[in-house]
């Protein structure tokens, strides 16, 4: 659950110290790299303001379906606890029994309730979490998971490289307090395997210039394209883009035969994202700045740098080739198979037999 650091409760590092061997400090006045890469995070850009996605954007969906699966099994098992545990008169019941279902209940009740604040991170609540940086007032705002709002000048942010798991590094941005703890905290939206990686400074340089240049030619240059969410939902066709996406990271780079090959090879886990995503999306509304906010935040008119009044063509895929085709049909079958046959030895599990795979092989 580390991609998900930060969304269902406090970043690891809020209230404490920043440690020296998991955290390398940027210095917003020196260049990390000479490419700037947005990695199609981006909402809005214009000559005022930068507004990104939030770090979870990329993989919405998982936690949708998962935790309402989580919560479908809790609600069958409480429903047999309660029912054999209240309603079961059998005269083999005993104390040992009878404690044995309390402590059940306990478990799948923390477990359903567990699974319920996991889906409202996602379900019920935005559509997503922007982050904006108004390069004018060097300002940043922010809509947190807990749906509120943090607003703090750029020069107070202590911005570094920061490992949030074993092999996950993202660019965070933590205010600290007197005694040098972390009282706030947020991430840009792309994380990289490591402090090195190429791709995160890159990122992090795209956002760097975008605040410290005289303007924003560097960083409105760098943006191919926007995801314009700010005043509307994505539509089910973005949503299946943002989840073909995920084979291809980093996502600035046009759809490559590999990532549609890693896509098709692995199709019952995207599923999982394609339908979990829509489904958060549709449930959820969209965050709203505040007025103020707004005010601050006035784009000028004309302005050149306005990505809204001068857009770019898309990235374009690499084009399918005929084989490509006769690969991708043959690794969806054999998914579709593995993805069966792991039912079935769910329901051997259970004592049952679904007979999923013999009943696809009957109808082929």
């Amino acid at each position: 659950m580390s991609d998900w650091v930060g969304l269902f409760g406090n970043y690891e590092t809020v209230g404490k110290q920043l440690k020296p061997h998991k955290t390398e400090t940027l210095n917003r006045r020196q260049s990390e790299s000479e490419t700037l890469t947005p990695h199609r995070a981006v909402i809005q850009i214009n000559g005022t303001y930068l507004e990104l996605i939030d770090r979870w954007n990329y993989q919405r969906g998982f936690i949708t379906l998962l935790s309402m699966a989580a919560m479908i099994i809790s609600f069958g098992f409480l429903y047999l606890i309660i029912y054999f545990g209240f309603f079961d008169s059998s005269p083999s019941s005993s104390t040992g029994n009878t404690i044995m279902g309390i402590v059940f209940l306990i478990v799948f009740l923390g477990i359903l309730w567990g699974s319920w604040h996991f889906f409202r991170r996602e379900c019920f609540s935005y559509t997503h979490y922007p982050i904006r940086f108004n390069r004018k007032l060097k300002k940043v705002y922010v809509i947190q998971p807990n749906k509120k709002l943090l607003v703090a000048n750029w020069e107070n942010f202590h911005i570094g490289l920061q490992q949030y798991s074993r092999s996950g590094w993202d660019v965070r941005f933590s205010l600290l307090d007197d005694q040098e703890k972390v009282t706030e905290t947020f991430a840009l939206p792309y994380t990289g395997f490591s402090q090195y990686s190429s791709e995160l400074l890159q990122h992090w340089e795209f956002v760097r210039r975008y605040m410290e240049d005289d303007t924003a030619k560097a960083s409105y240059d760098a943006v191919t394209e926007v995801f314009p969410i700010h005043h509307r939902k994505e539509t089910l066709k973005e949503s299946i883009e943002r989840v073909c996406l995920l084979p291809d990271a980093p996502y600035d780079k046009p759809r490559t035969s590999q990532g549609r090959l890693f896509f098709w090879g692995l199709f019952p886990v995207w599923l999982v994202f394609l339908i979990g995503r829509p489904f958060s999306i549709k449930t959820s509304k969209i965050p709203k700045f505040p007025d103020w906010v707004e005010q601050e935040c006035k784009i000028e008119t004309n302005d050149p740098y306005d990505f809204e009044q001068h857009p770019k063509p898309k990235l374009q895929s690499e084009p399918i080739k005929p084989f490509e085709y006769v690969i991708y049909t043959a690794l969806l079958l054999i998914s579709i198979v593995i993805f069966l046959g792991f039912i079935d030895l769910l329901s051997l599990a259970k004592g049952e037999n679904s007979g999923l795979l013999k009943a696809l092989f009957f109808w082929w």
